[in-house]
């Protein structure tokens, strides 16, 4: 659970700095079960493709929290309704770009 003094701090950022801050938690992706990550339903193939990539369990969890982290911010900028629509890939240059709006980085 977030901190009341941490909410404020993002609070009194997001007036001055005119933007929205979030935070992540990973007990959304440290969330396994017998059917594995319940969370990948929130992915694109491509995604899903990039998250079998990872070596390890650590970093899949770390990835997955940062992936979901950034759909829950494009959700609400682009008031998309399905997060899976919403495919996170990174470039040749490892910087991420959104495949169904390019646009956004």
């Amino acid at each position: 659970m977030i901190s009341t003094a941490l909410e404020n701090f993002l609070r009194t950022c997001s007036i001055q700095f005119g933007f929205k801050f979030g935070v992540a938690s990973l007990d959304e992706a440290n969330h396994m079960n017998t059917s594995g990550y319940p969370m990948l339903k929130l992915l694109a193939p491509e995604e899903i493709v990039a998250f079998h990539a990872k070596r390890n369990d650590k970093r899949k969890r770390e990835w997955l929290a940062g992936r979901l982290a950034a759909k829950n911010a494009l959700r609400q900028l682009l008031d998309v309704k399905d997060e899976s629509n919403l495919a996170i890939l990174n470039g040749k240059n490892r910087a991420p770009f959104v495949l169904s709006h390019p646009h956004v980085t």
